[in-house]
């Protein structure tokens, strides 16, 4: 085994974390055949100066094979479950030890969609500690906890993963402690991924694969260490420069960063970004600025993109209602997904991903990180809407400036100063306010970009947003206006 005083930084790193388990799941149709890869499992011992030895391990890979066998109509779902286990077994001197180490479930891909109009969880995945608790809120993370019900009324609890991707933190700094030289103590954490049985025809998701990981930790993990290269999220994470990220304007919004959201996220802030990307053209098309979008960053493996410039003026209702959940859509949905999603094209729409969106709306406007907290974090108010199309969130327009700026109020004026996001326009944003029934906020170019609130029956400048699918993968190009970032179509 190898020791701590023997392994340099690096070396250490790559001793520590593991990855344990590959999850492959594929349904043809909406009961029948599925397709699964062979997993892989892995083992690592950390051994401490002192001689304690901590060690992780999975003992199994999670195989589920939906077929009209095992997933009959009118039947329960199917799942399959595996443990990763921590064991700790303290020195021979002492006999006691203490460490501390993370949990994490890694989606490296996922191509499962929601197959019902009112988007009924598909795969779920259950997760219970070693105290035998289930786990039901995750830290930085949006993943909804659902009660999924299968056709014969049973119900699966769990995170809805349906469409999720990217690393998911499932426990930080988890304690671990041992008494004995000759006993060790485990740790056991499960984790159960099923297929929702649903009562609806499923075969949108015929040939769906997930691929994922489970990694225990003595270090925390960054996405940028462990994600898939080739993928256009992990090209664009790997540029974050952990010694000056102010040389690129990316910075990573891990737990450390000074204000920042603190969602693992990777954004881009400050001004003469090198962040455009050609989207719905090819070739001497992409020099038409009407043809490039920029990056706000990468989000749970996605990259999220908004146009460069204007799309047009619209008024967000013209019954002055602001909630996304009227009975009746609002025309800023409408305008959004109907009217210029229409003009994309098919080959570029299916590049889009369909993302959850959360629009509950606040009323409060604070700094980036408190507005961040209230609007899409832990304080959101949890209504969502599930659409391909949005408008950048106050968070993202906040976290868009300069770091000294994120300590300003977003109400305070000039906060466009050294902020990519603005383009010296009224803007709409995407969140509501949840104390009237026909505001909404708009970046407001009287006072300099400041953030304020106008009436929904205003006309405003549009700038779509959207998240891109996680296997989207960059072909070329420097990320410059005059050499965006291209994507392999």
């Amino acid at each position: 085994m190898l020791k701590f005083k023997e392994m340099d930084d690096k070396k250490k790193r790559l001793i520590i974390i593991v990855s344990v388990l590959v999850v492959f799941i594929g349904v043809t149709l909406a009961y029948v055949v599925g397709q699964i890869s062979d997993g892989a499992i892995g083992n690592a011992n950390v051994t401490a100066d002192t001689t304690d030895n901590l060690q992780f391990s999975v003992d199994k890979d999670i195989s589920l094979n939906p077929t009209q066998f095992n997933v009959t109509e009118g039947g329960g779902g199917l799942s399959d479950t595996a443990v990763g286990t921590a064991t700790l077994l303290a020195n021979s001197t002492n006999e006691t030890a203490t460490y501390d180490y993370y949990v994490y479930f890694n989606i490296k891909s996922n191509n499962y969609t929601y197959t019902t109009e009112d988007y009924k969880p598909e795969i779920v995945l259950t997760i219970t500690d070693p105290e035998g608790n289930l786990v039901t809120e995750l830290a930085n993370s949006d993943l909804e906890y659902v009660e999924a019900e299968n056709a014969d009324g049973t119900i699966t609890k769990g995170f809805d993963i349906t469409t999720a991707s990217g690393l998911i933190n499932i426990a930080s700094n988890y304690e671990i402690t041992s008494s004995s030289s000759t006993n060790a103590t485990e740790q056991d954490w499960t984790f159960t991924v099923t297929f929702i049985n649903l009562t609806t025809n499923q075969t949108e998701n015929g040939g769906s694969t997930l691929d994922a990981e489970i990694i225990l930790s003595k270090n925390v993990t960054n996405y940028h260490e462990i994600c898939e290269e080739g993928t256009m999220a992990c090209d664009i994470a790997r540029l974050y420069n952990e010694t000056s990220p102010e040389t690129n304007g990316l910075y990573y919004h891990d737990a450390d960063l000074a204000n920042g959201a603190g969602d693992n996220s990777y954004r881009y802030s400050g001004a003469n970004l090198n962040n455009y990307v050609c989207f719905g053209a090819t070739g001497a098309d992409c020099q038409d600025v009407n043809n490039q979008y920029r990056i706000i960053g990468v989000f749970n493996n996605q990259v999220k993109l908004i146009k460069s410039t204007i799309y047009g003026n619209y008024v967000w209702d013209a019954d002055s209602v602001n909630a996304w959940d009227a009975s009746a859509k609002p025309d800023i949905y409408i305008t959004l997904n109907t009217t210029y999603y229409n003009i994309l094209g098919s080959e570029w729409q299916n590049l889009i991903s369909e993302s959850t969106w959360q629009v509950g709306g606040i009323s409060t406007l604070g700094t980036a990180k408190e507005t961040y907290d209230v609007e899409v974090g832990a304080g959101q108010s949890g209504y969502v809407e599930t659409m391909k199309i949005g408008l950048m969130y106050l968070s993202d327009y906040g976290y868009g400036a300069s770091p000294e700026k994120w300590t300003t109020a977003l109400y305070e004026e000039n906060y466009g100063t050294d902020n990519w996001l603005y383009l010296g326009s009224d803007e709409w944003l995407i969140s509501r306010s949840s104390d009237t029934s026909n505001y909404a906020f708009v970046v407001n170019s009287l006072y300099g970009g400041l953030v304020s609130l106008y009436n929904s029956l205003s006309t405003n400048a549009v700038r779509p947003s959207f998240y891109l699918e996680s296997s989207v993968v960059l072909e070329s190009g420097v990320g410059t206006q005059e050499n965006p970032y291209r994507i392999k179509i």
